[in-house]
């Protein structure tokens, strides 16, 4: 007789779903299950047994628990993994999916700003409804945005302070149910450099709501995280971040592709996926779906050109082909994608480094060599300022280059 075990995570946070393993202590099985974080919970039969739990949050907690199921019950057995404490109950979302020491409480000794009086950090939207013109930084604003920013004077009201504890403040950025997709960008000026973040403004979840982008400031750590509440994604942005490509792949799991990029509502949602997916394309075999995700990247390259991570998708993919023709067509997507700008994912930044430096410059026909060295440049110096840690590309600009 088989016995029920019902599995999730503590806390009200919307995260979504994570990945567990369920191993056998009685043999060698385990069994992959996604657990909610809330109810309800995922039932899973197993065989009765001793088990051994073991869930690996986004934020690099580890929560496991030891299950006994060597009698079964009818009713079956109820297990809740509780996380460690959040240091304020409005991180509770964020506190899931950052790295501890991005909430972490001051330190002993604080740092100190010589300011008039204390203040919050100083944050400007620059596209599409505003940014600096005319002043320090200017040039490089223009190299990291390209002309998919339209500049203006900027907009007040468009993000709003929904918390702080003089430390950590956190920030949302309501979505306009207007704009298609269109493409921003976040300067912040935290009193201690300039952080730039490419952030979607209008992100749609699967069932078609708008939900907000969140971001923290960490005055004692000197860190801007972003996050988006959307139970779908806010895993997968997390394990991306963090490295662990095979959790992110997982966390997708229950989320139908064809509906990610059959529609594409949601080109950033697209993106992050995409990322998942070439980084557990391990087979260099031409199959069904490796047609079919070649298909989707050259849809979100050519119909949203202010996005960078479609052409960069494009391009790992065409590098997977390994033929002349495969390479220079790469080479040609990549360069497309440094001319639109930072990627708004720090996987992609990273990919698009990987691919520039993977071609040879001189298999090139020679009107791309010129500009494949800039490219190369700009994105080596792009990659030195991101925080490897964030799912967004975030930018820590040290003064010297903003002047």
């Amino acid at each position: 007789m088989k016995a029920e075990l019902r599995l999730w995570i503590e806390g009200n946070a919307p995260v979504g779903k994570v990945p567990a393993i369920i191993r056998s202590l009685d043999g060698e099985g385990e069994q992959e299950v996604l657990i909610p974080i809330g109810m309800p919970a995922t039932a899973v039969q197993l065989d009765p047994g001793s088990y051994f739990v073991e869930v690996y949050l986004p934020s690099g907690e580890l929560l496991r628990r030891f299950v006994d199921l060597s009698t079964a019950r009818p009713e079956g057995v109820d297990v809740g993994l509780t996380p460690s404490r959040s240091p304020h109950e409005w991180l509770e979302f964020q506190h899931l999916l950052l790295p501890p020491e991005r909430l972490r409480e001051p330190p002993t000794e604080l740092k100190i700003y010589y300011l008039d009086a204390p203040r919050a950090p100083d944050i400007q939207l620059l596209s599409p409804f505003g940014g600096s013109k005319g002043q320090p930084g200017e040039k490089l604003l223009e190299a990291l945005t390209s002309a998919r920013i339209a500049r203006g004077e900027p907009s007040p009201g468009l993000f709003r302070l929904v918390a702080n504890d003089d430390t950590l403040f956190r920030y949302e950025f309501p979505q306009h149910p207007t704009l298609l997709g269109g493409p921003a960008a976040l300067l912040l000026t935290p009193q201690w450099e300039h952080v730039f973040v490419p952030v979607p403004f209008r992100w749609l979840t699967l069932d078609h709501k708008l939900v907000p982008i969140e971001f923290v400031v960490n005055r004692s750590t000197e860190s801007v995280s972003v996050t988006v509440a959307d139970p779908d994604f806010a895993p997968v942005l997390g394990y991306l971040a963090s490295g662990h490509s095979e959790l992110a792949a997982r966390s997708l799991k229950d989320v139908s592709l064809g509906l990610l990029f059959g529609k594409v509502d949601n080109p950033f949602a697209a993106a992050a996926g995409g990322y998942v997916l070439v980084q557990s394309w391990t087979s260099r075999q031409e199959d069904e779906h490796a047609r079919n995700w070649r298909q989707w990247f050259q849809n979100l390259a050519n119909w949203f050109p202010f996005l960078p991570d479609g052409a960069i998708l494009e391009g790992r993919g065409l590098l997977s082909l390994d033929s002349p023709a495969a390479r220079e067509q790469a080479a040609h997507r990549f360069l497309q994608a440094f001319s639109r700008g930072v990627p708004y994912f720090s996987a992609g930044l990273r990919m698009l480094l990987e691919g520039l430096l993977t071609i040879d410059n001189a298999s090139l026909p020679s009107e791309f060599r010129q500009r494949f060295e800039v490219a190369r440049r700009h994105v080596r110096q792009w990659a030195t300022w991101m925080d490897p840690r964030e799912p967004f590309t975030t930018l820590h600009i040290p003064e010297r280059e903003w002047r």
